[in-house]
């Protein structure tokens, strides 16, 4: 699928960026002869619907998606799929860091996300320094240019704002010759 530029409901999902029933795509869409055998194939499931979710994931999109059996298809509504698809997808990525990791893009260096752990630890930038095997000026120099490209005016918000945005959740201080 790959020389197509991906499966029918990836494209589905990138043209629409909402909920999408994978039955009601429109094979004139996709009318290549591997789009074709794909939707064949996926109009063969035992399903009423197969409810596809796409959920942003930094610069990526990952397609969360869940069948209703056709004998539930009266009782579920697809707004409670949408919903049971999107919990799923969000305890997914809560528990495999990596899979979010697969799609964000890191604004800060290795060496700026180190002292800003550090920091966030306690150690001075003299200490700082002496784990990275750095000048105290070139510590200074990465929180500066760390705040900067997190739009951070002071050493609270900078890490504050590395936090939020996930910039150090996979560093290990013990990696920096911390002990």
């Amino acid at each position: 699928m790959k020389s197509v530029g991906g499966c029918p409901p990836k494209k589905e999902a990138q043209r629409l960026l909402k909920p999408f029933d994978w039955f009601n795509m429109s094979p004139g869409r996709y009318s290549d002869l591997q789009s074709m055998k794909f939707l064949l194939e996926v109009s063969k499931l035992p399903y009423a619907c197969v409810l596809g979710v796409p959920v942003k994931l930094g610069n990526g999109l990952a397609i969360f998606s869940m069948g209703i059996d056709k004998e539930n298809n009266t009782t579920v509504s697809k707004r409670e799929i949408v919903l049971d698809v999107l919990q799923l997808a969000m305890a997914m990525i809560g528990r495999l860091k990596e899979l979010d990791g697969l799609f964000q893009t890191q604004k800060l260096s290795m060496p700026e996300a180190k002292a800003i752990m550090f920091a966030m630890q306690g150690y001075s930038c003299k200490q700082i320094a002496g784990f990275l095997n750095l000048g105290e000026v070139t510590i200074d120099m990465l929180f500066k240019s760390a705040a900067d490209r997190l739009g951070a005016s002071n050493h609270f918000q900078l890490v504050s704002k590395a936090i939020t945005n996930g910039e150090i959740s996979n560093i290990q201080l013990t990696d920096s010759g911390a002990n």
